[in-house]
């Protein structure tokens, strides 16, 4: 009976380690998961700086403004600003290209020309 009773413990005791190593590794495959999900998050989110480099350019296609990433060529927001309706010299900025600093900068500009 005694040897029973010892062959029923080890077998609780090997289950219970199994069963601790399983929620361990469900646990660290949680976190790769979540920590890769907010590498992403990091990724798509742009960063602001204000040290004096361009950020975006505003630029005219198709007879509205688009506002591009600082390289001038990646399409950051298409705004619906049509060109004419804007005072000349703004015009003329943003048909050569228009830069931008920030995007404090921007949303003013967006603010003050959209509608």
């Amino acid at each position: 009976m005694k040897k029973l009773s010892y062959g029923i413990a080890w077998i609780c005791v090997v289950l219970l380690i199994c069963m601790a190593y399983y929620g361990s590794y469900e646990l660290g495959q949680k976190k790769e998961k979540e920590q890769t999900q907010n590498e992403q998050i990091q990724e798509e989110t742009r960063m602001v700086t204000s040290d004096g480099n361009n950020q975006y350019v505003l630029k005219e296609k198709d007879g509205e403004v688009q506002v591009y990433q600082s390289d001038g060529k990646t399409l950051y927001e298409s705004t619906g600003i049509p060109v004419s309706t804007l005072p000349e010299d703004m015009q003329e900025e943003i048909t050569s290209g228009k830069s931008v600093k920030d995007s404090a900068s921007l949303y003013s500009f967006l603010e003050n020309y959209s509608s």
